[in-house]
């Protein structure tokens, strides 16, 4: 076997099978584990009653019978971001009445930890959901005008809560 091109083929033939042996590979599964979605109910209002013209209305997130509530579920011990929209006026019709949020507007309590413990609504807050779940009150004060049209006077207060990821 004097030809060149046999000692090539069989050269190459006895290298092939030494590179495939060098090679290996292995296989691992991805997996993800969803948690719970979180979930918001709004089962009571915000309610400042009769208020009268010229009169300043306050209902602190304390009182349980008059602050708005808002109940949060979730996976359990997440941390969640809780930010509000809120309005700056109650309206009937074209008539409008001021209300605002103070500092300690709002409060956060779990079956857990207690509460309630007051934040600021307008800047928000960030906890964690104890047992699964939390609740968020939240007051304000509406300012009529002396010469305030008479009505039934509303708006909506928005909750939004998310995930933080950690």
């Amino acid at each position: 076997m004097r030809n060149p091109i046999l000692w090539a083929v069989a050269a190459a033939l006895l290298v092939l099978p030494l590179a495939a042996s060098a090679q290996a590979s292995g296989n691992l599964v991805a997996t993800a584990n969803v948690l719970q979605p979180l979930s918001v109910a709004a089962p009571q209002g915000l309610q400042f009653g009769d208020v009268f013209p010229g009169v300043s209305s306050t209902v602190l997130p304390s009182d349980v019978l008059n602050a708005g509530r808002f109940d949060i579920t979730g996976e359990g011990n997440a941390e969640v971001d809780i930010n509000f929209t809120l309005p700056t006026n109650l309206e009937a019709g074209s008539e409008t009445i001021p209300i605002s949020f103070g500092p300690n507007s709002a409060a956060w309590m779990t079956a857990t930890s207690g509460g309630p413990f007051d934040f600021d609504p307008a800047a928000g807050t960030t906890q964690r959901l104890e047992a699964n779940a939390m609740s968020v009150y939240i007051g304000g004060t509406v300012d009529p005008a002396f010469g305030q049209a008479p009505g039934s006077y509303q708006n909506t207060v928005t909750m939004t809560v998310a995930y933080t990821g950690n």
